[in-house]
Formats: structure tokens, sequence, C-alpha cells
């Protein structure tokens, strides 16, 4: 069957604008994946919010102060320290780790303890460990859990901690 004259023009024109309209259409969804996510790059709360408490206790000489759980909110870090905190509890596999590293001995004294206790989305996991463990991953989330907790004692101290 062949078309009356003039409706093969006029079907290449309709064709040509459906082609049109949808790479339009793939266009502004395009630009508007790329302007959410420029939107909302700064939000650390989705994907990756942890809160973190962080537990030190025993040694030679105890001090309340020191043995004061901290918590650390993603969402009170800078964009570099969240980034910084995800990649240590990936690297040390956190959330893989039994609950208890190295336990001292039944009567171990001076050791210093750490408890460490991770929320994030629905997971949720407490370790424990001495400072005889020789994670080396577990050790260097140690030390930048230490920095964040001397910086929330000072910020305490001076009155100026976020509420």
């Amino acid at each position: 069957m062949r078309l009356p004259r003039g409706y093969g023009v006029l079907a290449a024109r309709l064709t040509r604008w459906i082609l049109m309209g949808q790479i339009l259409r793939q266009a502004v969804i395009g630009l508007l994946c790329l302007w959410l996510h420029h939107a909302y790059a700064d939000s650390v709360i989705g994907e990756c919010a942890m809160r973190v408490q962080f537990t030190v206790g025993g040694g030679i000489a105890y001090l309340p102060g020191l043995a004061k759980p901290v918590v650390i909110d993603s969402d009170q870090l800078t964009k570099a320290d969240v980034t910084e905190l995800k990649r240590l509890v990936d690297a040390a596999n956190f959330f893989a780790l039994p609950s208890k590293i190295n336990p001292p001995r039944p009567g171990a004294a001076d050791y210093v303890q750490y408890t460490v206790t991770i929320e994030q989305g629905e997971q949720r996991h407490t370790v424990e460990w001495t400072d005889l463990a020789e994670e080396p991953n577990l050790q260097q989330l140690r030390i930048f859990l230490q920095a964040k907790a001397k910086a929330a004692r000072a910020g305490e101290g001076r009155g100026d901690a976020p509420d």
C-alpha cells in the first residue's frame, strides 16, 4: 500500500521530531542527574553517614576524662575527614572483625583497652582490642579516632562543642 502524496514527507518529519524529542528528553534527564549529583555531593548524610563511639580504658594510670566515651558523627566532620574515616573503616574490614581481638589473659594488667562501636545504616558493630593487637589497619583507625576524640574533648573544655 502506498501513502497518498505528501504523507511520506509528513511521516519523515514526524519521525525526525520524535527522534529529536527522545534525544532532547535524554539530554534533559542527563543534565538533571548531573545537577542533582553536584547539588548533593557535599551531603555526607546519605550513603556513608556514620556514628562512631570511641572509648579508651585501662593502662598504667586510670584517667576518668579519657575513659569517657566520645561520639563522632560523620555529619560533624569535614568532607575530607569523612572520606578518610570511610577509607579506614573499609581498610580494617571493621564490620567483619570479631567483637574481641587478642583479649588479654585473665589477671593481665596495664593494657590499654580500645572499644569502637560504629553504626552505619542498618549495620552496628562493636570491636574491643588492646594495645597489643597487631592489626595495622585497625591501628590506623584508632590513631584517626584518637585525634578526633582529642579535638572533641578540647572543644568540650572550651564550651564550643556542637550540641
